[in-house]
């Protein structure tokens, strides 16, 4: 991964200090003395050398990760999964994943001797929640795995590691936490590992970082560039003058840039000056960029100069639309005459904000007549362009053209402004590339669209209801259907359960059905049930009784007989597993309500841990009951990862007596494996003389020391 470190630094000085120096930017950082480090471990955060979090009360709240709906997949499951299937697994679980849990998982997946690859995915999601439950195991961890790289590093490469994975996660979730831990590293592999917080906790915290350590000679580097940053306010024909010509090459526009805001005749003098190549075209493009906001005219003389390149068009699009803001007419006129392909397209976004003060709702039409589409990037200030032959995100502009104009023409017609939006593919997110530990923000696929949904749906639920129901069914819209029919139907429920009703047949009558009945069920399950199956029949029961069986699962399972049988095949598991969170002897009893063939193929190990925890005699009395299935394995694994993990006295002698007791072979196999792992692992010295002198069969000893052996 490629940085130029002196240009975060210049660029912060440059933008933070007005004029002062080195010094003066120093106290105006946030203070992180030399005691800083220290006030955080004793504080509770997490110390290098791996202390835990103690004190979870002091931890930054963030959210979780999304729950997609499905049932959490249990810890064997995850297991026995192909790696093909463990990213989609693994979304579902994290969630609600401990600390230890984690760590286990990680022990097996990413064992200290694995080949875990720089862009192993599996590995970036499982970090990204690591790191929020217990930061100095994830990277002492991520330590480990990322040895093999350390050759690299030493020969002047650079690679991607799980480490720099786990300092990413930790900038973005609590850069404080970060710093501390990264204070600590030393070596060749220390400067890139900058820069993943830096990605995380952004410019002004790294920079505060780094002048809060001023004896720290491998942070000498960037203490200079600094320095040299605050020069160029005092002196900039002075400071360029002394760049390097590798230096020239990568700062010499943006200083350009920067040295305009105080003499752009010097500044222009200099840029012209330079011999004709990439850097005197970076130089001028960023002192036209300058002079733009003050002095249009004035821009426009640089860019004419400038030799026809892809730089003088994206200059182009930016004049178009400083001029737009004062002389659209001229602004229009330059357009036509000059910019042809994207950087036409993107000189229309702000002449068409400028067109949405007089005419708001011909503004989106120009837009659409002239090929942009896909508006749902808006939001991150780039316009997607989409036409025959061409496609482009275009380019970073301060401004929120498109934004601006569909914000002007929502205000006096919404559904026109939503009819464009859904169908132009900007309402939908794009699940290929969706984050999922990323909460709905600014930076989401489609956010702009569903924010002025939302604002449309407060002023109007009726209108904005009736407008989803006449859409294509998908996800993205029925989550537009319930936020417009939650404040309708809290206002009148009854006008909202009968427009349901009189919808035509059609999936947008399917969806918001199951939406209404979903606010049903939050105060009357059984009405919005026998509701559902009324109006909906039998294809709206199944996520209605999903909903239920989420926020009312006790509920759910006195009904489950009564569902349909593809309805029961849909939620049986789900039912299952959140009553064996929630409440273990309600999961016991609706297991033992099943019909024989429905509980041979139950997974039970999520009900038997939690049930281990409550009380793990009676756990283990009740699967010694269970009739030798598939489920009666799943309810063994759950009690050995108890016995060996989880309880406060590990009894990995039990542990192996229930995996002895597996009726599948390889499962007993696995499980007896994990029990011998852990077994030497939490007494290296005494396992294999307990193991010896157990009550253990003697093939199960066997099997257990040939692990141990191996391992």
């Amino acid at each position: 991964m490629k940085r130029s470190f002196p240009v975060f630094l210049i660029s912060v000085a440059l933008g933070a200090a007005g004029g002062a120096g080195l010094k003066s930017l120093h106290k105006e950082s946030p203070a992180l003395s030399g005691d800083f480090y220290r006030s955080v471990v004793s504080s509770s955060i997490p110390a290098p050398q791996g202390t835990p979090i103690s004190a979870r009360a002091q931890a930054p709240v963030v959210a979780a990760p999304k729950r997609t709906g499905m049932p959490r997949p249990g810890m064997e499951e995850l297991r026995a999964a192909p790696e093909a299937d463990r990213l989609r697994l693994l979304i579902r679980w994290l969630p609600e994943a401990g600390a230890a849990e984690i760590a286990a998982l990680a022990g097996e997946w990413f064992a200290e001797n694995a080949n875990v690859g720089s862009g192993n995915e599996v590995w970036q999601v499982l970090v990204q929640r690591w790191v929020e439950v217990d930061a100095a195991a994830a990277l002492a961890h991520a330590r480990i795995i990322s040895r093999r790289w350390a050759s690299h590093f030493k020969n002047g490469g650079n690679v991607t590691t799980p480490l720099h994975y786990a300092y990413r996660a930790l900038g973005r979730y609590n850069p404080e936490w970060a710093f501390a831990f990264l204070t600590g590293e030393t070596g060749p592999a220390f400067k890139f590992l900058i820069a993943e917080v830096q990605t995380g906790a952004g410019d002004e915290k790294t920079r505060a970082w780094v002048l809060s350590l001023p004896d720290r000679a491998d942070l000498a580097y960037l203490r200079k560039d600094e320095a040299k940053a605050a020069s160029v306010i005092t002196d900039p024909a002075k400071a360029v003058a002394a760049l390097t010509p590798q230096e020239l090459k990568y700062q010499g526009g943006f200083l350009a840039g920067e040295w305009a805001k105080k003499d752009p005749a010097a500044a222009l003098a200099w840029a012209n000056g330079l011999e004709s190549g990439k850097v005197r075209i970076e130089a001028l493009a960023a002192i036209a960029t300058t002079l733009l906001e003050k002095d249009p005219a004035a821009a426009l003389k640089v860019l004419e100069s400038m030799p026809p390149t892809a730089a003088r068009s994206r200059l182009g699009a930016d004049y178009v639309g400083a001029l737009a803001k004062t002389d659209p007419a001229a602004a229009w006129k330059y357009l036509e005459a000059n910019l042809k392909g994207v950087a036409r397209l993107q000189g229309i976004a702000p002449l068409a904000a400028a067109k949405s003060a007089t005419d708001p709702a011909g503004a989106p039409k120009m837009l659409r007549e002239h090929g942009i589409g896909d508006l749902n990037r808006s939001s991150l200030m780039t316009t997607k362009v989409d036409s025959p032959g061409m496609k482009s995100m275009g380019f970073y502009s301060g401004t929120d053209f498109v934004g601006e104009v569909l914000k002007a023409a929502v205000v006096k017609d919404p559904a026109g402004v939503m009819q464009l939006l859904a169908e132009t593919g900007s309402i939908h997110k794009d699940k290929a590339r969706e984050d999922p530990f990323s909460g709905e923000g600014p930076h989401s696929e489609g956010y702009l669209a569903r924010s002025l949904f939302k604002d449309w749906a407060a002023k109007n639920p009726a209108a904005a209801a009736r407008w989803t129901a006449s859409q294509t069914s998908g996800e993205a819209m029925r989550e537009l259907a319930k936020s417009a029919a939650a404040p309708w139907f809290a206002a009148d429920p009854a006008a909202v359960r009968a427009f349901a009703a009189s919808l035509p047949e059609g999936a947008g009558r399917n969806d918001f059905i199951r939406t209404t009945a979903s606010l049903m069920a939050g105060n009357d399950p059984a009405g919005a049930l026998t509701w559902t199956a009324q109006t909906g029949g039998a294809e709206a029961l199944g996520p209605v009784f999903q909903s239920i069986t989420q926020s009312n699962p006790e509920f759910a399972a006195t009904h489950f007989a009564a569902m349909p049988p593809e309805v029961q095949a849909a939620r049986m598991q789900e039912l299952t597993d959140i009553l064996g969170k929630r409440a273990p002897s309600a999961a016991v009893g609706f297991y033992q309500s099943l019909p024989p063939e429905q509980q041979a193929s139950v997974k039970l190990y999520d009900t038997t841990v939690s049930f281990a925890r409550q009380d793990p005699k009676a756990a283990s009395e009740w699967v010694t009951t269970l009739p030798p299935t598939m489920a009666k394995d799943t309810a063994i694994s759950g009690l050995v990862d108890y016995l060996i993990k989880q309880s406060s006295d590990p009894d990995p002698e039990a542990a192996a007596h229930w995996a002895a007791a597996s009726v599948d072979p390889d499962g007993r196999g696995r499980r007896l494996q994990r029990v011998g792992e852990a077994w030497f692992k939490r007494d290296p010295a005494g396992a294999a003389a307990a193991i010896e002198a157990s009550a253990l069969p003697a093939d199960v000893k066997q099997t257990l020391l040939n692990h141990a052996s191996a391992k």
